[in-house]
């Protein structure tokens, strides 16, 4: 975020308002803010060419949700759409229904964690399912619709690079974890999408303009530069006092409360004190539920 609204804009991050995936204005109430397709102030091409008469299809673009009215239909994508059962996807609403009885359940995103380890066989497998279900949706979309402009993401080229370049990449400071059998797990994926991408374009008629694009590419990553850490040390940056406020105090209550319940782990003193801690106010600090609710007021 936000690399595909300014690809279907043509316009930089400043002037469509939307600069990551989210927003920390910690001196307003609401506080943690998640960014959404409501923030971009600009039109998207499916827009303008709505706007001219043309049928568009918009199948799991990233930063999509919630989905709005256009002239055709809209499948949200990843990255802002919440995965929530009572959540609406898709644009008509009505459309949702179906995509999940010809799918079998449609998946917006491969229900894979990237953050544990070890889960290769497991998640090649889950990258093979959400490709073959959404083909499926977009096969049935493309017959049954009128459509001028279509595009749709495979976004499992982008979990598994995430996951598992450091079985590729012999210079990764995770190489050393690496196991020979995955070193073409992402080629593997690849493949796949290839593969797709052909069985779609068979259902094509023969005078349609085809364009594969990305929003980034990919490499080892080593370390991160703190723009405003950096600025701070040099003396270019001060900040306020809210802002210090809650990102030097609350830290430091919060790493005190953890050693306590630490040093209480193997006595039944935290099962204790949860049970009276009443659920609505630990739900306020969870980044879960606040998505949630912010979410379901989007729609």
């Amino acid at each position: 975020i936000p690399a595909w609204n300014c690809m279907f804009t043509g316009k930089n991050p400043g002037k469509i308002g939307v600069y990551g995936l989210l927003k920390f204005p910690f001196y307003k109430e609401e506080g943690l803010r998640i960014m959404n397709y409501s923030c971009q102030d600009s039109p998207s091409l499916w827009d303008l060419l709505g706007k001219y008469g043309k049928k568009v299809g918009i199948v799991n673009v990233p930063t999509t949700y919630p989905p709005t009215k256009i002239n055709g239909f809209m499948i949200s994508g990843g990255l802002t759409t919440p995965l929530y059962s009572n959540i609406n996807y898709t644009y008509p609403p009505t459309l949702r229904e179906k995509l999940e009885e010809i799918a079998d359940g449609y998946e917006i995103l491969p229900f894979t964690d990237l953050t544990i380890r070890g889960r290769e066989e497991e998640y090649i497998q889950r990258f093979k399912e959400n490709i073959a279900k959404q083909v499926k949706v977009v096969k049935y979309l493309m017959r049954e619709n009128q459509w001028d402009f279509l595009t749709y993401v495979f976004f499992v080229t982008d979990s598994v690079q995430h996951y598992c370049w450091h079985h590729m990449d012999d210079t990764h400071p995770w190489h050393k974890l690496a196991k020979a059998k995955y070193k073409d797990y992402i080629k593997r994926v690849y493949v796949m999408v290839d593969t797709a991408i052909g069985t779609l374009m068979e259902a094509l008629p023969d005078d349609t303009d085809i364009l594969i694009v990305s929003d980034h590419g990919s490499q080892g990553l080593y370390g991160y530069f703190l723009v405003n850490e950096w600025l701070k040390d040099i003396g270019l940056l001060k900040l306020r006092s809210y802002y210090n406020f809650y990102q030097v105090l609350i830290p430091k209550i919060m790493a005190l409360c953890k050693d306590f319940l630490f040093s209480c782990l193997n006595s039944q003193i935290v099962e204790s004190a949860v049970r009276w801690i009443p659920k609505s106010f630990t739900e306020k600090f969870l980044l879960r539920e606040q998505f949630r609710r912010q979410a379901t007021s989007l729609i």
